[in-house]
């Protein structure tokens, strides 16, 4: 058989060969993209849960100490005994909570390499400190005006730390997600612009008032 007949087998065989190797380096390329990204997500996935935790101990603190300040102003001497060992757990709870939000974070310095989140994940930790520092100052006891100022200070910290932690997962959704095909994020984007705008339908933005 001369050599020109053998070629084209050559050739075809040569080409599946690359075709393989290129398949096989595209999906081992994800493997190791995702090796890199999961430990981060995990980590900021508990820093997440940690915050979530944290709001609604919070919140339920705040209702607490609300409830304690008015009957304390009633001077209802019944019902701040009755309401004496709720509070205890509702600050033991927060107080737990708030351990953890610190623990995930500590974690997560030492996990989240990515800059972007990193950074993220590094605002979201100061307005944790934020809140902190709020919960230890020394002139809460004062009086009782100075206790409703912090209540009120805590609840607006709260609002400050969701929209961090909003930041961090936006950041996150942009920057770790599990490695995928090209041809799924083709798919999963224009998934989005059809959600989009069907959002856009279903709440129309109202119309502008004409000047006057």
């Amino acid at each position: 058989m001369a050599w020109t007949q053998v070629l084209p087998y050559v050739g075809s065989g040569a080409l599946g060969g690359i075709v393989t190797f290129g398949l096989n380096w595209a999906r081992e390329q994800r493997r190791v993209v995702d090796a890199y990204r999961a430990p981060q997500r995990h980590a900021i996935g508990e820093i997440i849960a940690a915050g979530h935790e944290l709001q609604l101990r919070g919140f339920n603190w705040r209702r607490a100490l609300a409830e304690l300040l008015e009957a304390t102003r009633q001077q209802n001497a019944e019902t701040l005994q009755a309401m004496h060992a709720e509070i205890r757990e509702v600050e033991r709870a927060h107080a737990v909570a708030m351990l953890n939000l610190r623990g995930a974070l500590e974690v997560g310095s030492l996990t989240v390499v990515d800059a972007q989140c990193w950074q993220a994940m590094v605002a979201a930790a100061a307005e944790f400190e934020q809140f902190y520092a709020l919960l230890n100052d020394e002139t809460v006891a004062s009086s009782i005006d100075r206790i409703e100022e912090l209540n009120a200070e805590l609840e607006a910290q709260a609002g400050q730390l969701r929209v961090a932690m909003t930041a961090l997962v936006r950041t996150a959704n942009d920057r770790i997600t599990p490695a995928e095909t090209r041809r799924n994020k083709r798919r999963r984007q224009a998934a989005q612009r059809q959600l989009a705008d069907q959002l856009r339908t279903r709440n129309p933005k109202p119309p502008a008032e004409p000047n006057t």
